[in-house]
């Protein structure tokens, strides 16, 4: 089985006014948790790797997750802090937090070009990339209903993830 690995900053943390201080401040993106859910559901691997501690990482999901299951009573998925040592992830329906560059099938960060064997054009890339936060819709105005569990917007096919 393949194994997923998720940037937290940009991608699950919205992290919308970046670094800052250094403090997890900005929402969680819930799309990306019935996402990483899905997946666990359907025997991946998956983790997060950041340069962030692990453990704050893990903090900031156990909060999520516990508020998440007081409201719906149900039970989204574990997560657990796999230490520098350990390049793989394989514990099946768990979501391992690392904070080194452990082994992957695929990755999903919002700041990383992908290279298709053609370097011709990298060095273009490399100097207009901008992130997906440059564009970011101002969710301000919503109301925290607008972003219930239960109004999330996967694909069709994809629903029975909730």
């Amino acid at each position: 089985m393949k194994t997923i690995a998720f940037d937290f900053d940009g991608v699950i943390h919205k992290y919308r006014d970046g670094w800052k201080d250094g403090s997890i401040y900005d929402e969680i993106d819930e799309n990306m948790i019935l996402i990483i859910r899905y997946l666990l559901k359907n025997n991946y691997n998956v983790f997060i790797m950041s340069t962030r501690d692990p453990d704050q990482i893990k903090q900031y999901l156990d909060r999520y997750l516990r508020i998440y299951e007081f409201n719906t009573e149900k039970r989204l998925f574990n997560v657990e802090v796999f230490p520098n040592s350990q390049k793989f992830w394989n514990k099946q329906g768990i979501l391992g937090v690392c904070n080194h560059k452990a082994v992957f099938d695929v990755l999903l960060d919002d700041r990383a070009i992908t290279y298709n064997g053609n370097s011709k054009d990298v060095i273009e890339q490399i100097i207009n990339f901008k992130t997906y936060q440059k564009d970011l819709i101002d969710y301000s105005n919503f109301s925290k209903e607008t972003f219930n569990s239960n109004q999330l917007r996967l694909p069709f096919k994809y629903q029975n993830c909730k």
